[in-house]
């Protein structure tokens, strides 16, 4: 993960450019009508680029100049030396390919070219390094002169390479940070085409330098702590929030036990987005949390970012609902983990929540702030509205509710009969809404499964 950065950016202009191919030396005595030609996609390995000519504000240039493709291949020294070490760190007896020839040792690196280039470099690097690779270039004329992608669109449907070609350098870092704990957190190595440096300068450089600062803060041998190593301290509490109201009080109970808590606040369009994953990463390394705590299911998205990326960092996650779990977990299915433990209000649900393949399910009772609920210090008078010795604070949800049925633009036949189905629903011993209606109200179950997930 990059270094915190908070300095409010622009993205920098991209030049804008023409490119053309200039084709590699001819084999003796081959016309220029008659060179061998290879169509994209065909398998074949395509002819050779020999250099780039670039046009820039009526400037025109070679990419690689005199020294051609070797040039470009100059810029995957920090790789190779790298692959060397390795090499000569290792038990020859450790890794033989076949007929027992030694296999040399991977770099544990995610290589970073920064520049597509010719695509010499490129190719090498594929050649040398079995694991993925990423290419980040948003010079798409140069791109589209080369046809690269096309010509390695194996490779990137394999996962081989990840392309990167947001135009803002921010985005492309996010791109490169999701990617990264993808693949274990393994160290970034940026490959920088000196050719892209000249070129957009702006661009490039922002991103060596930023990637190139990550190696050196090593983000993820620091999140890398043990959790719950001291067993006499108080655990500590990352909180994931977004305004929800039980989360006030659950931040006084830890100031009033002195249990060490870091609250982390969730925008509601930043679920699985990069912005949440660098804040949470942020966080993980800065404070140290033992367990991630949130409610409802707050944080986690249904697309199992933040699931993933809590096991990869080993951080349990506790998820506490104060609501039926099965009206919201019905949208993570396919998000199990083993690092996430369940709390529920009622006892009833713990058999269902194990049917749902999670394996750490307790129940927690409801709580409530006793400070704050607690009997006046004296009786009120006869003629306070508050005269019974319970009252009930809160609301039915009635205005909630009627919002998201507007909103929703529901089916008519659900919307006819919304009550007398809840009016069943809450009578019967039934959790999930779904499984109640294919029981009792099939053809309202056949709407229900018309339904994007925002509509249920």
């Amino acid at each position: 993960m990059p270094p915190a950065d908070d300095t409010s950016r622009q993205a920098a202009p991209r030049p804008r450019l023409a490119a053309r191919i200039l084709p590699s030396a001819r084999p003796v005595g081959t016309s220029a009508d008659h060179a061998p030609v290879t169509p994209i996609g065909s398998g074949a390995d395509p002819a050779p680029v020999g250099d780039i000519e670039v046009t820039v504000d009526g400037r025109t240039m070679a990419m690689l100049g005199p020294g051609g493709p070797a040039r470009e291949l100059a810029l995957l020294a920090p790789y190779e030396k790298l692959r060397a070490d390795a090499a000569s760190r290792a038990d020859p007896s450790d890794a033989t390919g076949p007929a027992g020839v030694p296999v040399p040792p991977v770099p544990p690196v995610l290589p970073v070219l920064l520049g597509a280039g010719s695509g010499a470099a490129l190719a090498r690097l594929l050649e040398l390094h079995p694991g993925p690779v990423a290419v980040v270039d948003r010079s798409t004329e140069i791109l589209a002169a080369t046809r690269l992608r096309e010509r390695h669109a194996r490779d990137t449907a394999a996962g081989r390479i990840l392309w990167v070609t947001d135009d803002d350098a921010d985005a492309a870092l996010r791109t490169l940070t999701r990617w990264q704990y993808e693949h274990g957190g393994l160290q970034l190595l940026p490959l920088p085409h000196p050719f892209y440096l000249r070129l957009d300068r702006a661009h490039y450089a922002r991103l060596r330098d930023v990637l190139s600062a990550s190696a050196r803060y090593n983000f993820w041998e620091r999140a890398a702590y043990p959790k719950f190593a001291d067993p006499a301290a108080l655990p500590r509490m990352l909180l994931i929030t977004s305004q929800y109201f039980l989360m006030g009080e659950i931040v006084t109970a830890c100031q009033r036990l002195g249990v060490p808590y870091h609250l982390l606040t969730l925008d509601d369009d930043e679920v699985g987005r990069g912005e949440f994953v660098e804040k949470l990463l942020r966080a993980v390394v800065e404070f140290r949390p033992d367990f991630a705590f949130t409610i409802n299911h707050l944080g986690v998205d249904r697309e199992g970012v933040l699931t993933d990326l809590l096991e990869k960092l080993r951080l349990p996650l506790a998820s506490w609902f104060v609501d039926n779990p099965h009206l919201i977990l019905y949208l993570y299915r396919r998000i199990v983990s083993p690092w996430t433990a369940i709390f529920t209000w009622d006892a009833d649900n713990l058999p269902s929540l194990r049917e749902l393949g999670f394996e750490h399910v307790a129940y927690l009772p409801l709580g409530t702030d006793p400070v704050r609920f607690a009997p006046p210090a004296s009786p009120p008078p006869a003629s306070h509205p508050w005269r019974a010795r319970v009252s009930f604070v809160g609301n039915s949800m009635v205005y909630k509710v009627a919002h998201r049925m507007k909103a929703g633009k529901l089916p008519a036949a659900l919307l006819r009969s919304y009550r007398e189905v809840a009016a069943g629903f809450g009578a019967h011993g039934e959790r999930s809404v779904e499984s109640y209606l294919r029981m009792h109200q099939p053809d309202l179950a056949t709407v229900y499964d018309g339904l994007g997930g925002a509509g249920r």
